[in-house]
């Protein structure tokens, strides 16, 4: 009985954290999910729990300056 709670709650687990999360952050951010899971694999990698914890705002910003960018030039 443990082991089927414990086995619906990692793929309950999983399937918010991999494919509803980014699915919600697109639409409120403007970013497309896979952009959002390639930033917070990069924000991983490169700066660990801050880096995960940033990964999504920072990408939304820089999209945001580029964009800016963009109309300026």
């Amino acid at each position: 009985m443990l082991l089927k709670v414990l086995i619906v709650q990692v793929v309950a687990q999983q399937l918010e954290s991999n494919l509803i999360t980014p699915q919600v952050l697109g639409r409120q951010l403007g970013l497309h999910p896979l952009l959002i899971i390639f930033a917070l694999l990069l924000g991983a990698q490169f700066g660990g729990i801050a880096g995960l914890l940033f990964a999504v705002p920072v990408t939304a910003v820089l999209r945001e300056v580029i964009a800016f960018w963009r109309e300026q030039v």
